[in-house]
């Protein structure tokens, strides 16, 4: 006896970090009307069952793999080789499940698959990916002409970073051309667009030209709960200023083990991911994971490795920026905070006397006029309330007072916040 589909069904391609499958769940939360199920590798099944989701195993590109050779300038695993079985074994799953939209999350291969399906795909796209964007990227340090970039023509910059890209799109030109998929896309940035594409920053830190209509600023999105951490709150000196250092998932902690020194007793220290052995002193709180919308109003300065998340939520609450860029893509956020005044990039190998100075100076301007004004022009519940209009109007559908922004945070089970605080652990 076949089953009746009661729901639409929609099927995430998160790239297979945490971040990443935190903020799918934010869009998850938007759409209860929708059956979910996600893409995951096992260690991140708890967290998305814990919040009532289907979990499936396909094969995936590793995101350490990825950050490691990001890291290295090695853009060797951009490959046919690589990307078909992973391609393949997505299209399986679509099969599978049949749903009635594939979202990709930087999984390099589920646009492919889903157009192998024949499935719509949307894509989550960060502002500053877009080849529409409005401003001019510079070019990141790590890359080889950063040292006379300044002697060379915007314009050139911009050829040779069309070959590069040119170049690193000949694996994704392979596999249409051997599975009879569309020949229009003609760079590597293009395949990261799908049938619907959802630009995922503010329109101040990546504004766009005129985009097309399958195109939709729907704004910032990162991991949001109303868990309070009034535990560490409470071991806060509410007469010092407080810094954040938040490395995500690809940071390098030990670029800010200056922290360390007895000199920064004057500042609350906290210090928050995966791996805080670096910050070992005593006046440093460390955690594998906090709700971070608790801790942020009591927080002046964030330290972090510039991944588009940890920068956009940080600059809701009207928190300066540093940031430690390991690859490429947050080089290109570090810059843009530093474009806009918001903070610096910064290498982790600057003089210690000079630090001190500089992180005295910007934990000052957390209340001034610049950082008040960004407080409210970043809101995640605006982000999923305009996903969910676009899902109304794709699908032809009546949600149900779409129209109407939740703004309250769905606060997730202490199954899945155990979850969460598991894979950071691990």
């Amino acid at each position: 006896m076949s089953s009746v589909r009661t729901k639409q069904v929609l099927l995430f391609f998160p790239m297979d970090m945490l971040s990443h499958m935190l903020r799918c769940l934010q869009l998850a939360d938007a759409v209860k009307d929708f059956a979910v199920c996600y893409f995951a590798t096992e260690q991140f099944h708890a967290l998305i069952e814990g919040r009532g989701h289907r979990a499936v195993t396909t094969k995936c590109l590793s995101a350490e793999m990825i950050i490691k050779k990001g890291q290295e300038g090695d853009s060797s695993w951009v490959s046919a080789d690589n990307l078909e079985p992973v391609m393949l074994d997505q299209a399986r799953v679509i099969r599978e499940i049949q749903p009635d939209a594939v979202v990709n999350d930087y999984s390099f291969t589920a646009h492919l698959a889903a157009e192998l399906t024949g499935k719509p795909c949307l894509s989550m796209i960060n502002g500053l990916f877009s080849k529409y964007l409005a401003v001019k990227k510079g070019v990141p340090p790590s890359h080889p002409l950063a040292s006379v970039a300044r002697f060379i023509p915007q314009v050139l910059i911009d050829v040779i970073q069309n070959l590069v890209f040119r170049r690193l799109h000949k694996a994704y030109r392979v596999l249409r051309k051997k599975y009879g998929l569309s020949q229009t896309r003609k760079c590597f940035m293009e395949e990261f667009e799908g049938d619907i594409n959802l630009l995922l920053d503010s329109c101040e830190f990546a504004p766009q030209a005129a985009i097309p209509e399958n195109y939709h600023a729907i704004g910032a999105l990162f991991h949001v709960d109303s868990k309070f951490e009034d535990k560490l709150i409470e071991r806060l000196d509410s007469r010092k200023k407080t810094i954040l250092v938040n490395m995500g998932s690809s940071g390098q902690v030990e670029r800010v083990s200056f922290l360390n020194s007895p000199e920064y007793r004057r500042y609350n220290v906290i210090v928050v991911g995966k791996d805080t052995s670096a910050l070992k002193a005593d006046h440093i709180i460390a955690a594998p994971f906090l709700s971070l919308e608790s801790v942020l109003p009591h927080v002046d300065l964030v330290l972090t490795q510039a991944g588009t998340g940890n920068v956009l939520q940080a600059l809701s609450h009207g928190i300066p920026v540093f940031c430690y860029p390991t690859f490429f893509e947050q080089e290109w956020n570090a810059l843009r905070v530093q474009e806009l005044g918001y903070g610096v990039m910064l290498t982790g190998n600057e003089n210690k006397d000079t630090m001190a100075g500089f992180i005295q100076r910007w934990t000052e301007k957390k209340a001034t006029p610049k950082f008040d004004l960004l407080v409210g022009t970043i809101n995640v519940a605006q982000t999923k309330m305009r996903f969910r209009h676009l899902l109304a109007h794709f699908f032809s559908l009546d949600l149900g007072h779409v129209s109407r922004p939740v703004e309250k945070t769905v606060d997730p089970s202490n199954e899945a916040r155990r979850a969460i605080e598991t894979v950071e652990r691990n």
